[in-house]
């Protein structure tokens, strides 16, 4: 008979060293992404640097323009691309 081999060890990870994916572009490429940070600083809101990366300040910049127009809860900008997020964008576009 053989022994039944060692169950795996699961690997944990603490709840601080988890996070948001940094940057999401929603599939626009850099120069398309530099474009609207340029139009986010634009119409007043820092987006940050114009890097063509969209983390989450450019994110919150976003936000705070889809909240100015009414498409997006004020009380919520928080930076992360969630269902929000998108229908504010989609509702602006």
């Amino acid at each position: 008979a053989t022994a039944a081999p060692a169950p795996a060890r699961q690997q944990t990870v603490s709840a601080g060293a988890v996070s948001v994916l940094a940057v999401n572009n929603l599939g626009l490429d850099t120069r398309h992404a530099k474009n609207w940070q340029c139009y986010l600083k634009f119409m007043g809101y820092n987006p940050g640097s114009s890097d063509g990366l969209l983390g989450t300040n450019s994110w919150k910049a976003g936000q705070r323009l889809f909240v100015s127009e009414g498409f997006y809860p004020k009380d919520e900008i928080d930076g992360i691309v969630g269902p929000k997020t998108i229908r504010g964008l989609q509702r602006y576009l």
